[in-house]
């Protein structure tokens, strides 16, 4: 977000536009499952894609994030790999 020219404070989820928030939740939930998915770490990569799975579900997404939601869900799927 800071990179985005946003400050990061109490109001920042609240004032900043909503698709710049879920672009970086999805961004660091990104790094995140990587992160976990070359440590090994199979039963937190199934943890978060269930919680990104629900993140689906939400109304003011956009079908972009959605896609890209979508394929996080492929990629790491751990069944696939």
């Amino acid at each position: 977000l800071k990179k985005r020219g946003l400050r990061i404070n109490r109001n920042t989820l609240i004032s900043s536009p909503r698709s710049l928030i879920y672009e970086a939740h999805l961004r660091a939930l990104e790094m995140e499952l990587s992160y976990a998915s070359d440590k090994g770490d199979k039963n937190w990569v199934v943890r978060r894609l269930k919680d990104l799975e629900s993140y689906l579900n939400e109304p003011h997404l956009s079908e972009e994030l959605r896609a890209k939601m979508k394929d996080l869900l492929e990629r790491f799927n751990p069944a696939d790999g």
